[in-house]
């Protein structure tokens, strides 16, 4: 059914100009937070948000929010965000598309002369990824619950450049970053969507989903020390390798989450580092990093309490040294039920099947869910490909989603 409200042809336009902005000359798109893509995409953004009819500001953190002014004064924020900020080598579409959907239905609300009663804002939300600070879901943080300076410089990328550095590199003052903070009265409900990032849209043939819940990641870095020996003259009993006690953690925190935790549980080490890495030392040190998530908490819990005594097992066993290091996690969320039912209905106003679905992933959507009513939707990923340049959202797959946010704007603002 054709979208009869949104601007398909000038949401897909935007999206290939975005997505030409930190083309990675390896494939995909790469624009980590801070950086001089990150700047130039949001400076597009905010060319098209001024365009709209918005009123744009940027916070102490960075964070973007375009206002469009309710009738009724005194009324919270209807709040329609995502992110720009990809991982290396990312696809078009993580992100960006929520954003860009956003504004597409904020602008048909204004282009169609309709007076919401609250006021709405499109937010960008900084550092989404955590692609070069870890933990991710920076900007949504710092709204809802606060950062620190201190903070801030213990945030530190692969280069060795601080949080705190780069937000005063990219013009902010990192000191006055608590005034990103907003307080949770101003509020009245928060709509994300975002591109769904597996595959189970696609097997229901749909294009859109609504969420009803999202899965709490967990992470943890695991390190571990040997002794590195010369790789030819010491007996295969008398070593002490790093890097073989790694490769027995993550093969086991494998068979964990695919056995013994719960049947969303899902566990991913995605990147490791060995020393002194080179090919006649055994290796004498390994780091690598546990993303450990579920939707259920409990099962995520016992998933981690069977990794830990794996992990203090191999350690003993192979004489190894041992650093289990719980970082940054989030609890999983059920998003609010008057949401769902009001994104179900905006579907069927928009001529599509009602259908919901949990998301793996995280989303700044989680940190709302405390503060405000929240709703996510998602658009259907072609073969369910994601953080990857194959990432893909048909035009017209796009558009439905958009169609459906405009809607569900509508039911939340009373536009008349």
């Amino acid at each position: 059914m054709p979208v009869a409200n949104i601007n398909p042809t000038r949401l897909w336009r935007r999206l290939l100009e975005l997505g030409e902005i930190g083309k990675d000359p390896a494939g995909g798109v790469t624009r980590l937070a801070f950086t001089p893509a990150d700047r130039e995409a949001r400076e597009l953004v905010m060319e098209w948000m001024r365009g709209a009819g918005l009123t744009v500001r940027v916070d102490a953190i960075g964070n973007i929010f375009a206002r469009l002014e309710g009738t009724a004064p005194g009324r919270g924020v209807v709040l329609l965000a995502s992110h720009l900020d990809t991982v290396p080598q990312g696809g078009r579409f993580d992100g960006a598309l929520g954003v860009l959907a956003a504004l597409e239905a904020v602008e048909t609300l204004v282009e169609r002369g309709l007076k919401p009663q609250q006021p709405v804002e499109v937010g960008v939300f900084v550092n989404e990824e955590g692609a070069r600070f870890k933990g991710g879901l920076l900007g949504s943080s710092a709204v809802v619950h606060g950062v620190t300076p201190e903070e801030l410089r213990q945030l530190v990328d692969d280069q060795g450049i601080s949080c705190y550095q780069a937000l005063a590199d990219f013009g902010l003052d990192p000191e006055q970053v608590a005034a990103a903070r907003r307080s949770p009265a101003e509020f009245a409900a928060y709509l994300e969507l975002h591109i769904e990032q597996a595959a189970v849209l696609e097997a229901e043939g749909l294009p859109v989903g609504v969420v009803t819940g999202i899965a709490g990641p967990k992470f943890i870095t695991v390190r571990l020390t040997g002794r590195a020996d010369h790789a030819g003259a010491t007996p295969m009993h008398l070593r002490r390798d790093a890097l073989a006690g790694a490769a027995e953690l993550i093969l086991a925190a494998e068979r964990i989450a695919r056995e013994e935790a719960g049947p969303a549980t899902v566990c991913t080490v995605g990147q490791i580092r060995v020393a002194p890495g080179a090919t006649n030392v055994i290796p004498g040190s390994c780091e690598f990093s546990l993303d450990l998530r579920d939707i259920q908490l409990e099962d995520r819990e016992r998933a981690e309490t069977r990794l830990k005594v794996e992990f203090e097992r191999v350690c003993r066993r192979r004489g190894l040294e041992g650093e289990w290091l719980p970082g940054e996690g989030f609890p999983p969320v059920r998003l609010d039920e008057s949401m769902v039912t009001l994104l179900g209905t905006a579907c069927r106003e928009a001529g599509q099947r009602e259908f919901r679905l949990v998301s793996g992933a995280a989303h700044d959507a989680m940190q709302f869910a405390g503060v405000c009513p929240v709703g996510m939707l998602f658009v259907r990923s072609v073969d369910g490909i994601s953080h990857s340049p194959e990432e893909y959202t048909t035009p017209e797959d796009a558009a439905v989603g958009a169609e459906v946010l405009f809607h569900a704007l509508c039911q939340l603002v009373a536009a008349r």
